[in-house]
């Protein structure tokens, strides 16, 4: 939209590509416009398409495993016409800032008036991975999101899975068959737990490492309850939160006290897309997080 924006790119860590604050205009805090003016597949047609019944098959996997996905497209227009339709993730619960948005399929579907089809992706394993803090490629345990859509901005149906170690697969599975729904696909729209120690084990981590938790579009958390499985002694923590561009504030620091509770730990609200737990000073594990 505007010479300023260069360079701008995609994918991109969230709000990465947002200048200043959330006003444009003399009485905003944006120095230039924001977003693009064409987006990430972005494309034209003389029909419409209408998008529907998203099915993960598999809703909880190990990390060796691959996801199936078919959703429905049908072409709602007068004339025949092209949709490329785009399948992209984003793996909300990761040890580093992850992308916003990571295209791992495509297909062209040719529809007449009128006419639909099933189309059917697949999500390998290695489109989950990422390079974590120790050059390896990974796939975490934790939740991630599936977004269909007609572009990068214009996505139209929206899921999530979760990823567990294999153990723990078989007793969500033992769970799901007894409630009959799947408990353990997390929602952090509903800010619902997001380590659920039924489907995953508890993350430990040492002075210097941290986790990263994506969070919703316009979120301003102003609390986390954490649950510490384990900590040695006089262990200190960071909670940060991040705007985008991959650069974090804190905005509380503590010493870890007591284990096996929930803590409650408040701090000044901002509007965020990421949060972050860094620990400052020796080794914990955490059993739960709840924003």
């Amino acid at each position: 939209k505007h010479v300023g924006q260069i360079p701008f790119n995609f994918p991109s860590r969230p709000f990465s590509q947002v200048d200043g604050g959330r006003k444009a205009g003399m009485k905003g805090n944006q120095s230039r416009v924001n977003d693009c003016l064409y987006p990430f597949g972005y494309g034209l047609s003389y029909t419409k398409f209408e998008y529907s019944d998203l099915n993960i098959h598999n809703k909880i996997i190990t990390p060796k495993q691959d996801v199936k996905i078919s959703f429905q497209v049908k072409n709602i227009g007068e004339r025949e016409g092209d949709e490329v339709v785009q399948l992209y993730i984003r793996d909300v619960l990761s040890s580093i800032t992850t992308y916003e948005k990571n295209l791992c399929g495509f297909e062209r579907v040719h529809l007449k008036s009128g006419e639909s089809k099933r189309v059917e992706l697949t999500i390998k394993s290695e489109d989950m991975a990422l390079f974590n803090r120790h050059c390896e490629w990974v796939v975490e345990p934790g939740e991630f999101t599936v977004m269909i859509g007609a572009s990068s901005r214009d996505i139209r149906l929206k899921d999530s899975y979760l990823v567990a170690m294999p153990n723990e697969v078989k007793k969500a599975a033992i769970k799901e068959a007894k409630s009959n729904a799947v408990s353990a696909s997390v929602n952090s729209d509903k800010a619902k737990n997001i380590l659920d120690n039924d489907h995953t084990t508890a993350w430990s981590a040492s002075k210097g490492e941290y986790i990263s938790i994506s969070l919703p579009p316009n979120s301003s958390p102003k609390q986390v309850q954490i649950t510490w499985a384990s900590a040695t002694p006089k262990s200190e923590f960071e909670l940060q939160l991040s705007s985008g561009g991959g650069q974090f504030i804190t905005v509380y620091t503590g010493e870890i006290t007591e284990t096996n509770k929930v803590m409650m730990y408040p701090f000044a609200s901002a509007t965020a897309s990421d949060f972050r737990i860094l620990i400052k000073k020796g080794s914990v594990s955490i059993a739960d997080i709840i924003l």
